[in-house]
């Protein structure tokens, strides 16, 4: 309250300040090799209970996909070449999203998470595709804590900051 007036004064407002989170995950590997997702799959991760993922195909933004992460974190990407990358890359980086792996599905090997290795993935599905008839399909492995295997060929050696 200010003396002279007897009326009440406002506080300023103090802007808070959101820290950045560091993020391993190397999400521009995707725009680099501009890969589009056409559908996404609540998946099960292997190895694990299969009552742990909803196995729903959900609408494919990167916000449905965080409402998932509960599920376990697996989820099949049907992957295609595109002119444009699929902008929920960017978001799930914002998001703070990490991925533990990466699995080439029509192979059934795990890759490394890099430009080349994503496009070599689409060749190869590519091939595959027309000869047994596979789609192009990325299971990631997703959380919101640091891969364990943080320095390694999935991940920067640095953390990278999103905003």
């Amino acid at each position: 309250m200010s003396k002279a007036t007897g009326a009440a004064v406002a506080e300023p407002e103090v802007e808070q300040v959101v820290a950045k989170k560091e993020l391993y995950t190397n999400w521009d590997s995707f725009n680099k090799a501009k890969i589009g997702v056409s559908s996404i799959l609540c998946s099960i991760i292997p190895g694990h209970d299969s009552m742990e993922a909803c196995k729903t195909r959900i609408v494919p933004t990167a916000e449905n996909v965080v409402k998932h992460i509960e599920h376990g974190g697996g989820f099949e990407f049907t992957i295609n070449q595109s002119d444009k990358p699929w902008p929920g890359w960017k978001e799930l980086a914002k998001a703070g999203v990490e991925i533990q792996s990466v699995i080439d599905l029509a192979r059934g090997k795990y890759i490394d998470l890099s430009a080349r290795a994503l496009k070599a993935t689409l060749v190869q599905s590519g091939i595959l595709r027309s000869r047994q008839g596979l789609k192009s399909k990325l299971f990631l492995h997703l959380g919101f804590e640091a891969p364990a295997a943080a320095g390694d060929d999935y991940t920067n050696d640095e953390p990278q900051s999103f905003q």
